[in-house]
């Protein structure tokens, strides 16, 4: 009934008669607390709103790869075969795909995960599949500007 979670079998009980009285001022933490909570809720919504404003934006740019069956079985092999972990494996599994279905564009692959893509096995397959790896900005947009 309160604050005072071990206060609730004496209020409750009715083999005792409690009479409760209270200062009316007290009520104004409850007021305060409440009010607080609707700011933080407030908060939480313009923040949630401000990210979603920001990631729609962002996605008129790229174009997103949807995952698939496929993408998550091909990532299971690749966990293996690349010796990459889960998250790297499944992005490197969609970026393959999105390539077989895109063969006739030029392809590059932007990364500052050098440690895990530029190994020797995931360069080879980026390779194969026709895909320019980089690991900078600067490099990737120049190739993309020679490119058209």
């Amino acid at each position: 009934m309160g604050q005072e979670l071990s206060a609730d079998p004496l209020l409750s009980s009715s083999e005792v008669e409690v009479s409760i009285a209270l200062p009316s001022i007290c009520l104004m933490e409850a007021i305060s607390a409440f009010d607080w909570k609707r700011i933080e809720r407030n908060r939480l919504k313009d923040e949630l709103d401000r990210q979603l404003r920001q990631l729609l934006r962002s996605t008129d740019i790229p174009k997103l790869i949807p995952i698939s069956s496929d993408v998550v079985d091909h990532g299971v092999r690749l966990v293996r075969e690349a010796e990459l972990d889960r998250d790297d494996a499944l992005i490197l599994a969609s970026i393959l795909a999105h390539s077989q279905n895109s063969a006739s564009i030029n392809k590059a692959f932007l990364t500052g995960n050098i440690k895990d893509f530029e190994k020797d096995s995931v360069k080879a397959l980026l390779a194969d599949a026709g895909i320019k790896q980089f690991r900078s900005t600067h490099n990737a947009l120049g190739w993309a500007l020679a490119q058209h």
